[in-house]
């Protein structure tokens, strides 16, 4: 397993306050990988295996390639865009301050610093107690550059659930217009918009 290390640009997108996100699965997705190099050049690639924790209806908490704690929240939906904050993204030991934004997700537990100081502790820590479900992710990126900034991605994922394996696509962007505009010009405003948190409740029913 391995975890993709993004260039500089890549991450201060992907630590904007909010992304303005459409992600399609399966059926949905008509788009092929060399339809996407078509129209937008070579995506960067990254395998890695994510462990979320059961998501509440607007959080979703994770531990990112099994080394960082991760949380984002949805704010709200707008012309069937999700926005979506990443409000935790931090390697370990974990501080206070991002802990007390995690707990909300976990209700039912009681968090402490001294069980975050290393990624192999929490893991263990949420294992004996929550049900944790491990995604092996295998997807390309496409970043669409605005005045020489990555302004959106789109991302074509195959992911693998419980044995089960499945296609997703997806886009983020950094407002909403942008969002509106790069859905429609892919068609994928016709399907649903699907999160991972509400595709991983829809599939443990």
């Amino acid at each position: 397993m391995s975890d993709f290390v993004e260039n500089t640009e890549a991450a201060e997108f992907k630590q904007a306050p909010k992304t303005y996100e459409y992600r399609v699965w399966d059926s949905s997705v008509t788009l092929t990988q060399d339809e996407l190099e078509a129209s937008f050049g070579q995506g960067r690639h990254e395998t890695r295996t994510d462990v979320y924790l059961p998501p509440l209806r607007d959080c979703l908490p994770k531990f990112r390639g099994q080394s960082r704690l991760e949380l984002k929240e949805r704010l709200d939906k707008v012309d069937g865009i999700e926005i979506w904050k990443r409000s935790v993204s931090s390697g370990f030991p974990i501080s206070d301050l991002d802990l007390k934004h995690f707990q909300p997700c976990v209700p039912q537990l009681t968090l402490s610093t001294e069980t975050f100081r290393e990624a192999e502790n929490a893991l263990g820590y949420f294992r004996e107690r929550l049900e944790l479900l491990p995604i092996k992710k295998s997807r390309t990126l496409y970043g669409i550059d605005i005045r020489g900034k990555i302004a959106a991605e789109i991302e074509l994922t195959a992911v693998s659930i419980n044995g089960k394996n499945y296609q997703t696509l997806a886009i983020e962007c950094s407002d909403h217009q942008s969002a509106l505009n790069l859905a429609s010009e892919l068609d994928l405003r016709r399907e649903e918009n699907i999160s991972y948190a509400d595709w991983i409740k829809k599939l443990s029913g």
